[in-house]
């Protein structure tokens, strides 16, 4: 009897810290180095299947050795937009060439990256948000008389399961 009965508290207890514990986050990163796409192709739907899109962005090789390649992204004419589906509670991105007042340029859901929780710390952007705020579009607007900035290895955690409807 002793042993049913922890049996059967180990199993509220595993079922209790599951239902804790967001099964349907899945977190996701993108080096654009997969084989996806190569230096100079405009980057679109190539990540779509894992859940991302990209609008107005260029790819290049960010390293400056020509023996090893390293493939990352640039804005197309100072602007570039990344687009979730399904939506996303955190980002990072690594940035290359970063000047100061990059993050006036970087706006979440149409509203000014200050609005959320983020750093941008050793070059990389990190953003996040929540389940009821969650993020579905990073625009990054970089006009410079010098290089674009530089992005490479995207990460960002997914939201799998809630209604699409409640965040339009």
């Amino acid at each position: 009897m002793r042993k049913q009965t922890l049996f059967l508290l180990l199993v509220l207890c595993v079922s209790a810290i599951s239902l804790a514990i967001p099964a349907s986050a899945e977190e996701v990163t993108i080096t654009f180095d997969e084989g996806n796409v190569r230096a100079g192709d405009a980057l679109t739907d190539q990540y779509a299947n894992e859940g991302v899109t990209f609008s107005q962005t260029k790819v290049v090789d960010t390293n400056p050795l020509p023996t090893v390649t390293d493939l990352g992204i640039v804005p197309t004419n100072g602007f570039c937009q990344i687009n979730f589906n399904p939506y996303v509670r955190s980002v990072s991105i690594d940035f290359e060439d970063a000047a100061s007042g990059l993050m006036a340029g970087v706006t979440i859901n149409g509203r000014p990256v200050a609005d959320f929780e983020w750093s941008a710390r050793e070059n990389t952007l990190q953003v996040f948000s929540s389940d009821s705020n969650p993020i579905k579009v990073i625009a990054v607007t970089y006009l410079t008389n010098s290089r674009s900035i530089q992005f490479d290895n995207l990460r960002y955690d997914q939201i799998r399961n809630f209604q699409l409807s409640q965040f339009q």
